[in-house]
């Protein structure tokens, strides 16, 4: 994984974070989180609304 790439895992751990007494405690401690790609793997990270509205409908229904 590039440091491109860095981001999103990185937010999704601070929103996730366990209430432990170590650290911080994201937003929404034991939540599932699932890393679903939207955005072409080139350079441009260009996506498309669809995408986003396709990757929400699947997660929905992978829970």
């Amino acid at each position: 994984m590039d440091a491109d790439h860095y981001h999103g895992p990185h937010v999704a751990g601070e929103i996730a974070a366990a209430r432990n007494g170590i650290g911080v405690a994201g937003v929404a401690p034991g939540v599932k989180v699932s890393g679903i790609t939207v955005a072409e793997p080139d350079a441009s990270q260009l996506f498309y609304p669809e995408s986003v509205v396709c990757a929400f409908v699947f997660a929905a229904d992978h829970g």
